[in-house]
């Protein structure tokens, strides 16, 4: 819709796309990558994924979810190292991590909650969206980000 000048404006959405590159062993010469973004399809997968090292029988969906997130040549690599005898193969305990960093860098919610804090007292949960933080000694007026 043009403006009071007459000049068409348009919102730019784009971005600069920069693939999620990651190894998983100091020797390895493979860079696993993941495209810049999701495709919509594959959110709900991605976001479902939990845990998945501690949980029994969880190999064909560790390994679904990258195949679908990773590019086709880093799936099949990861998938290779995942199922046949590699000089660098790897197991869930490892991959745990990956998913981890990889549904956080797509902006999806952290896989577990957080740890509550030790000691100290919490907030009403019906006044502060940091209900239950504990914080050293801070007042309404203090702006310091604390650490978790």
């Amino acid at each position: 819709m043009p403006n009071d000048n007459g000049v068409v404006t348009i919102k730019d959405f784009s971005f600069s796309p920069t693939s999620k590159r990651f190894k998983l062993y100091t020797a390895d010469t493979f860079i696993f990558e993941a495209p810049p973004t999701l495709p919509i399809g594959v959110l709900e997968d991605a976001a479902r994924m939990q845990s998945v090292a501690s949980q029994p029988g969880m190999t064909e969906r560790i390994l679904s979810f990258f195949d679908k997130v990773l590019l086709p040549e880093s799936a099949r690599e990861l998938r290779d190292r995942a199922t046949k005898p590699t000089r660098f193969p790897f197991g869930a305990d490892q991959l745990q991590p990956v998913i981890e960093w990889l549904l956080e860098s797509y902006g999806l919610r952290p896989t577990t909650p957080s740890l509550p804090s030790s000691g100290g007292s919490t907030a009403d949960s019906s006044t502060s969206s940091t209900a239950g933080a504990h914080s050293e000694e801070s007042t309404p007026s203090d702006s310091r980000s604390i650490a978790s």
